[in-house]
């Protein structure tokens, strides 16, 4: 009887420790640290090296949420509306100069096709085509906060009959574009639709929260014996 008294007080508790422990441990949590908007179906502007013209939209984060580690937007496929087998994504952040992106990006990082793409169930109504939903993951990157910058997500449909188009978002505030690589930028009335998102890292459980959990597996195990045998 002492044995399972014994195993209650210690192994019992050792085994709740265990199980949350190893919640908490894979457990991974996304924010949205920056929000501007979701598609809001009114049209898409070209965004294709393959077709030349550029867009990007401002945005600044804040202080404590000034890491990047996700890109969600919205997109369209015109004018067949048939969407690429395989899209080539470039996401590249610039610098503001004079209110507008820099000529070359401080950072960029080519995707490619480790996007996750889904229907949004909406249309673009100026060119009555599907838009689309897109999230894909970043190396983590850290900006100033506080301080403007600009998102540029650009395809590159070369060999595709469709060019690809990055859609209106339901803000206000303004974008701008370029028709071509090293070209200056314009300035345009609407914004686009986009948001950053940071994930909180996923740790895997220690050796030892492991062996914790084990122990009180097995304890527990024992003290059911111990209790049948009695």
């Amino acid at each position: 009887m002492g044995n399972i008294n014994l195993f209650r007080k210690y192994i019992v508790p050792a085994v709740v420790i265990g199980v949350v422990s190893l919640v908490i441990a894979t457990t991974a949590s996304a924010s949205v640290i920056w929000e501007n908007g979701a598609a809001d179906g009114s049209r898409g502007w070209w965004s294709d090296f393959d077709q030349g013209q550029q867009m990007a939209d401002r945005f600044a984060l804040s202080a404590g949420s000034s890491t990047i580690t996700g890109v969600e937007w919205s997109g369209a496929y015109w004018s067949t509306n048939t969407p690429t087998s395989v899209d080539d994504f470039t996401v590249r952040i610039f610098s503001q100069v004079s209110g507008l992106p820099s000529t070359n990006p401080l950072y960029s990082f080519n995707v490619g096709n480790a996007v996750n793409r889904i229907d949004s169930l909406i249309d673009d109504a100026t060119w009555r085509i599907d838009i689309f939903n897109y999230s894909t993951s970043i190396s983590p990157l850290t900006l100033t906060a506080g301080t403007q910058y600009w998102l540029s997500m650009v395809n590159n449909t070369v060999g595709h009959t469709d060019d690809w188009l990055w859609e209106n978002s339901s803000s206000s505030g303004g974008s701008a574009f370029r028709f071509a690589e090293g070209g200056s930028w314009s300035s345009h009335t609407p914004n686009l639709a986009f948001r950053l998102t940071y994930d909180e890292p996923q740790n895997v459980p220690e050796p030892a929260t492991l062996a914790l959990f084990g122990l009180g597996l097995a304890g527990l195990g024992f003290a059911r014996k111990k209790r049948k045998s009695a």
